[in-house]
């Protein structure tokens, strides 16, 4: 009895090893194969390369609870996740789920600018059509430029300009459908209205004009492109 008993302690043994366990300390099992998934709402994290190099993370970290410490601190330093949970699901996969911080706009091409005013320099191809473009007249970006974007956005949402310059002096100049709206700091807020009219018009008698002043209280200056 106590030999049969022995074989087949032997011979879970054998299975246990031959699927690719590892016991540290006696305290729990790690599987060197261990599946990961991850998952989420991805715009600026590049979903393919995170899984790739949690892998090779997985791969060189048998042990499971520092596998997800090195996960959690990883992801800790990701500038574009804001938050993520790191669990473990028996027998043999981890699973990870993130949330990305939020895009506001994309600032003289390069500088990607995130809620709270905070920025991350990245390259903005590819990124998705919802996140208005700034340019700024100096081609810098500082905390009172941020603010004056963070306030002027709630005010851009339905008014269908893509890019938007910043002028020293406070005005800014819309690209609506190719013709350059211009438009006061106070217009801006106060006259929405009158700048999505204005938009309306261009689309739907394409208007071709450069360029549009709209400071004006009950109309607006209209320069047509030469038709030579």
């Amino acid at each position: 009895m106590a030999r049969q008993l022995f074989s087949a302690l032997l011979l879970l043994g054998g299975l246990v090893l031959g699927a690719g366990y590892i016991f540290d300390d006696g305290r729990d099992a790690v599987n060197v194969n261990r599946s990961i998934q991850v998952k989420g709402v991805f715009l600026l994290v590049d979903e393919e390369s995170m899984l790739a190099r949690l892998q090779r993370m997985s791969a060189a970290n048998a042990n499971r609870e520092d596998f997800l410490a090195e996960v959690r601190l990883m992801l800790a330093n990701e500038p574009y996740v804001l938050s993520s949970s790191v669990r473990y699901s028996w027998p043999d996969e981890v699973i990870i789920e993130i949330s990305e911080v939020t895009p506001v706009a994309v600032v003289n091409q390069r500088i990607l600018l995130l809620e709270n005013c905070r920025t991350v320099d990245v390259d903005p191809a590819g990124l998705h059509a919802r996140i208005m473009a700034f340019n700024t007249a100096d081609g810098k970006l500082n905390e009172s430029q941020c603010r004056r974007i963070v306030n002027v956005l709630p005010m851009l949402g339905s008014i269908p300009a893509r890019h938007i310059k910043m002028l020293a002096n406070g005005d800014y100049i819309l690209d609506v459908e190719g013709s350059q709206l211009v438009v006061g700091e106070n217009d801006i807020v106060n006259s929405a209205e009158k700048i999505r009219r204005m938009a309306s018009l261009i689309r739907m008698n394409r208007i071709n004009a450069r360029y549009i002043d709209m400071r004006y209280i009950s109309g607006a200056a209209i320069r047509r492109v030469s038709e030579s």
